[in-house]
């Protein structure tokens, strides 16, 4: 089966014809020239370009070669709703006469790929790395007891509970009540196209809140000012306005009149305002205005926002450079009345924003269906079946049912000597933040219909990798941080990743599940979970922890041992009374063992782009070509599908949804390091010569990047550092 796969993915990883040669450049051989060429920020041909119909529309970006799989899919929420009935209590056989199932079931489990299951300690003996480039990166050691490697028996029973969740297409046991689904910006505040009455309003952080406690801002005046006249006041005053702009310092500047300005500091002026810098000006730039504000310095200024506006900003800007407000900053106010220029009381405030074009996005539970939505959140007090087999912890924020405790009781796996057959000092891979706002990979729609308004997919799984070795895309070699020359930068893997040791493939472990009055039907549930295939341990995401069940014995309260399945024949099948039970799950259950199945070329989404300053091979540049949301600039909402991809010479490609997972088709994407031949801009319209992989030995680049400023161990830690300095 790999190898047939691996066949079609070969054929698959042609390159797309080019229409006419391009220039040579500067790398060796024709990729265009892809040095800086002015304002424009063309690759390759200038702007002198006849452009003719697009005779082709809506190409197959299979066309485009370069496969790969995505390392998650998801499989569809039910249409309705499993039946709900009251708990079933630990004591439920002495009020039911009905057959119940007491004592342990004792199973084996095989690895099919290498399992990470680490101590979170980091080892202070670290054997010398691999690479020296490796030396400074943390070394954890497996979790072990004595010679014994050990996957928590707290780690088994979650990932049993979601396995079940997703075959029988449960509620959720678990719902962040605080995520929010935000696709790019979607909030224009202040006067648009949409809004022709609205004022911009700014407010002053006084004391910063937080997801746990509330905090206060103050209200003032807030006016706007052309950027050209802030940068004219700035070379007067000898101060360069890139260094101005907001990045993780967030310097403050201050102008002394917001008619007329005379004056630009970075000290306060007596009487004067405060600046709110945006980014760097893109499009127009002589429209672009910046923010002025003045606080209102009176008590009646002041403004207690309750903790839910600050769980909110957090949430929305979770993957932003500011996730977190400091007291002196300033932020944008989105009021409930549109038509408002200024705010007094918490009520007439609907959000607070960093940026003038804010994230609105959605709450995820809003997104959920309402039968998908945890037990715990309903108020009915009753439980599905999966809840019922593994209890309920109420929610917080939600009146829902109460407590009880689960009748399934999971035991450690243990691999008996597992100690001796380690894969020692793997450099793991980076692994990603998950963007859950990403229209075109978390909703379910095509490319031309995808929005904000889409049902989401379902529930997430992750893939299996037929890669090994040193190609498996678990390592940092092949799934590394890539500089700005657009090679590996070993360099960074010290505050990003992990060495580690795996436990290797083809290890048996032991596992023991206590059960306590379970009906038939119940158990005939988890007997379809155990014959699933598991995800077990860290780096899921990577391929790691595919595990197989390969047998199951119950040991009833009398201790008399029954196999009731195994995996013998190659394939685990439940006994028939028990299969006719669960019946109504098998095309879910097919659907699952479908998205188990090993692939070819496991990979999170990477493309390359180039400019005067560095080669820019990252996940960005492939979402930001294939996969990019319509979104009108006037009243910055997010639109309708995805932009699509235009070439030179009239061909368009649909951009990329993530593929529906199918038991009859592959879903494969396309694209992976693929870099462009030429780019030439009309009317705002990137157009593309043509695109090949990017060779790293012939068009390398000396980098002049700038500063990061994505989520990673460094900006997190640098986030810490500020706030202790506040």
């Amino acid at each position: 089966m790999a190898g047939d796969i691996l066949s079609r993915m070969k054929s698959l990883n042609r390159q797309t014809p080019k229409a006419e040669p391009v220039k040579q450049n500067n790398f060796g051989g024709n990729h265009g020239d892809f040095r800086n060429h002015g304002g424009n920020r063309s690759y390759g041909r200038q702007n002198s370009y006849s452009e003719k119909k697009f005779s082709e529309p809506n190409r197959n970006s299979s066309e485009f070669g370069s496969a790969f799989t995505n390392p998650y899919t998801f499989i569809p929420f039910p249409k309705n709703a499993l039946p709900r009935t009251k708990p079933s209590l630990l004591t439920a056989e002495e009020f039911d006469s009905a057959e119940r199932y007491t004592g342990v079931l004792k199973l084996e489990v095989k690895t099919v790929s290498p399992l990470l299951s680490i101590n979170p300690e980091k080892s202070a003996d670290a054997p010398k790395a691999v690479r020296p480039e490796y030396d400074s990166v943390p070394y954890h050691k497996v979790l072990s007891i004595g010679n014994d490697v050990i996957v928590p028996a707290t780690s088994i029973r979650g990932s049993l509970r979601n396995l079940m969740t997703v075959l029988a297409g449960s509620s959720l046991g678990y719902l962040d009540t605080n995520m929010w689904l935000c696709q790019a910006r979607d909030l224009a505040l202040g006067k648009t196209q949409a809004n022709p009455s609205g004022h911009p309003i700014l407010a002053m952080v006084e004391v910063p809140g937080s997801s746990s406690h509330a905090g206060t801002i103050r209200a003032g005046e807030t006016r706007l000012i052309l950027a050209s006249d802030l940068e004219s006041l700035a070379k007067r005053s000898r101060l360069e306005i890139k260094n101005l702009r907001p990045t993780t310092a967030r310097n403050t500047c201050y102008v002394d009149d917001c008619e007329n300005p005379n004056r630009i500091s970075t000290t306060p002026i007596d009487g004067g305002w405060m600046v709110k810098f945006s980014g760097r000006p893109v499009g127009n730039k002589d429209k672009k205005k910046e923010g002025l504000f003045r606080p209102d310095m009176s008590p009646n200024a002041l403004i207690e926002l309750p903790v839910k506006f600050w769980a909110d900003y957090e949430n929305r800007n979770r993957n932003g450079s500011h996730s977190k407000l400091k007291k002196g900053d300033l932020v944008w106010i989105a009021p409930t009345n549109g038509a408002a220029s200024r705010v007094g009381t918490a009520t007439e405030i609907a959000s607070i924003q960093w940026a003038r074009w804010g994230k609105q996005g959605t709450n995820l539970n809003d997104a959920l269906p309402p039968h998908v939505r945890p037990d715990a959140a309903k108020p009915d007090g009753n439980v599905d079946p999966v809840s019922n087999l593994f209890g309920l912890v109420p929610m917080e924020s939600a009146k829902g049912g109460k407590a009880f405790a689960g009748r399934i009781r999971c035991h450690n796996l243990v691999f008996r000597n597992g100690c001796a057959n380690l894969e020692k000092d793997v450099t793991l891979a980076v692994l990603g933040t998950p963007h859950p706002g990403c229209l075109a990979f978390y909703r379910d729609a095509s490319s031309e219909n995808v929005s904000a308004n889409s049902d989401l997919k379902g529930y997430k799984v992750y893939r299996n990798s037929a890669e090994t070795g040193s190609s498996a895309p678990w390592n940092y070699s092949v799934q590394g941080v890539y500089g700005g020359s657009g090679k590996i930068d070993y360099s960074k893997a010290s505050n990003m990743t992990k060495r580690v040791e795996l436990l290797k493939s083809e290890q048996i472990g032991s596992l023991k599940l206590s059960v306590r009055s379970l009906s038939k039907y119940e158990l005939a549930l988890l007997l379809l979970t155990c014959s699933a295939d598991w995800k077990l341990g860290g780096g899921k995401p990577l391929g790691l922890g595919h595990c197989q069940v390969q047998n199951v014995k119950f040991v009833d309260e009398d201790g008399e041992e029954k196999l009731l399945m195994d995996r013998s024949s190659g394939i685990m099948e439940l006994p028939a009374d028990f299969a006719d039970l669960v019946k109504e799950f098998k095309e879910r259950f097919d659907l699952y063992q479908k998205s188990q199945q090993p692939v070819e070329k496991l990979r999170y989404p990477r493309a390359v782009g180039m400019n005067g300053n560095d080669v820019r091979r990252e996940g960005l540049q492939w979402f930001t070509r294939f996969a990019k949301m319509n979104q009108p600039k006037k009243n910055c909402k997010v639109g309708v599908g995805l932009t699509p991809v235009r070439m030179s010479d009239g061909v368009v490609y649909s951009g990329q949804t993530l593929p529906a997972l199918s038991l009859t088709t592959d879903d494969f994407l396309y694209g992976y390091d693929l870099v462009p031949t030429g780019i030439t801009k009309i009317g705002g319209q990137t157009k593309y010569d043509g695109f090949e992989v990017f060779d790293e030995n012939k068009q390398y680049m000396e980098s002049n990047r700038g500063e990061n400023t994505s989520q990673n161990a460094s900006t997190r830690q640098r986030h810490r550092d500020e706030r202790g300095k506040a």
